[in-house]
């Protein structure tokens, strides 16, 4: 027997039973008739007709409220067709018990709606064919305490079941709502897995990744470096191995360093000793230096003086050169006026003869000042180029002795730096001389300090060696767990 998890499979299912059910009276009535010699066309019909309708409703309508009242209302008229055709029977009475099968059939809806029309459809029909057709209900005819007493017992049952149906479709609707909220819940769960399974594949992953990247960083950055150790302890014992073969050879040539010290004393005393006379020289050549920038320094003085005298003379020329121009402007004025003279005592004939007399001395007067002034003027321009080739040889004479002034003046210095450089020369040689001394005491020092760096150089060999092979055990040591890191 099939078990339904909700209440409209349930209904369905209800509905299918309660159709086939209908459906098997209408023979079932003609057999009761036959069997009671009963007419059993009518009921039989009748039957199929309501089983007709029933299948139709279902048919159209579906799974609803209105469906299953409809089959219960044919339930019940199918079962008062079967009363009918026991009337006269003594089982007719019995065949009232159906009715109250039909209402527990009818139960299977869960819907106490369909219990209430179905009771309500007995109800009416036994009290309307008690009054119309008695005989179709009870077989002693009308029987109002019947009525009464069957309507008493269908309401008990119809209570009983009306409230069973009531509480098993809250049930259905309880268990479909957990039955929902168990599915979502699970639904929720399984999500919540998948997730938490994806959260830890990725997780997983993201584990092997960071571990992988760990062991390549690690086997990278580690192998680099005790790469780099081992590289530098190797050279390290190299620079050992160099360095105590330099110092067997520094502690031979500290000897030869210590006589080449000594030699070098004494010339660098020899050199301090020059040094100072040389700085006596530089000192006396600064000082003829001083003075013939000095002369020079009065003569760029006098040629200026000189050239200011020239300046004055050509300007003096000038002037006469004006003065000249104004006699011959002059002269030619009298030349003019001569000879006015002579046409005017031209025409006073006898009267103007000694006039034109005067007036031709006047007239040669004029022409020999003419002449002079001529003579003066060229007299005057040669004068006057001549100073002019003076001013520029006493401007030639000047800048050649202002350059010399200037290159006296950078020799007195380049001197005057020389005699500070040869001061300072003498005063490096005297401390060399004396820090000389030094050396020589220091060196005795090296001597023995080169013996340490010797006898420290071979430590040192030794002891890089033991540090190269650590470090290339430490590098096996890595290598190792990096590779015991990607297997995990």
């Amino acid at each position: 027997m099939r078990v339904h998890k909700d209440l409209e499979t349930l209904r369905h299912a209800a509905s299918k039973a309660m159709i086939a059910l209908l459906w098997i009276h209408p023979p079932l009535i003609a057999l009761i008739a036959l069997w009671t010699g009963s007419p059993w066309v009518f009921a039989a019909s009748a039957a199929a007709g309501l089983a007709a309708v029933a299948t139709g409703c279902l048919a159209l309508w579906g799974e609803r409220r209105e469906t299953h009242i409809t089959i219960a209302i044919a339930m019940v008229g199918t079962v008062s067709l079967i009363v009918a055709e026991l009337s006269g029977n003594a089982w007719q009475i019995d065949g009232h018990m159906y009715f109250f099968a039909a209402l527990a059939v009818l139960t299977a809806y869960c819907d106490w709606v369909v219990l209430l029309v179905a009771a309500g459809t007995i109800a009416a029909h036994h009290l309307v064919l008690n009054f119309i057709l008695p005989a179709a209900v009870f077989p002693d005819g009308f029987d109002l305490g019947r009525v009464f007493l069957h309507a008493v017992i269908v309401v008990l049952e119809t209570g009983a079941l009306a409230w069973l149906a009531y509480q098993l479709a809250g049930l259905f609707t309880l268990t479909q709502q957990a039955l929902a909220e168990t599915e979502a819940a699970r639904q929720a769960q399984a999500q919540a897995n998948a997730r938490e399974a994806q959260r830890i594949q990725e997780a997983t992953a993201e584990r092997q990744r960071v571990q992988a990247d760990l062991s390549t960083r690690l086997e990278s950055e580690v192998g680099a470096a005790m790469g780099a150790m081992t590289n530098a302890a190797r050279a390290v014992h190299e620079n050992a191995e160099s360095l105590s073969q330099a110092a067997v050879g520094a502690a031979s040539s500290t000897a030869q360093i210590v006589d080449a010290s000594e030699e070098t004393k004494v010339s660098v005393q020899t050199v301090a000793s020059a040094t100072e006379q040389l700085a006596a020289s530089v000192a006396e050549i600064s000082s003829q230096l001083g003075r013939a920038a000095g002369i020079a320094h009065r003569a760029v003085e006098g040629t200026g003086q000189a050239t200011e005298k020239m300046q004055a003379l050509a300007a003096k020329t000038t002037q006469i050169e004006n003065i000249v121009q104004l006699i011959t402007g002059i002269a030619s004025q009298t030349n003019l006026l001569a000879l006015n003279a002579t046409i005017e005592a031209a025409r006073a004939s006898e009267a103007g003869k000694g006039f034109a007399v005067v007036a031709g001395e006047v007239k040669g007067l004029a022409s020999q000042t003419a002449k002079a002034t001529d003579e003066i003027k060229g007299q005057v321009e040669a004068i006057q180029a001549e100073a002019g080739l003076v001013v520029s040889a006493i401007a030639g004479i000047a800048r050649v002795i202002t350059e010399l002034e200037e290159i006296t003046a950078a020799v007195s210095a380049a001197v005057e730096e020389q005699g500070a450089a040869t001061a300072e020369i003498a005063r490096a040689a005297q401390l060399a001389a004396r820090g000389t001394g030094s050396i020589m005491a220091s060196l005795s020092g090296l001597s023995e300090a080169t013996g340490t760096t010797k006898a420290a150089a071979e430590a040192g060999y030794g002891a890089s060696g033991s540090l190269k092979e650590n470090c290339e055990g430490m590098a096996a040591s890595v290598h190792r767990f990096v590779q015991t890191m990607r297997q995990a």
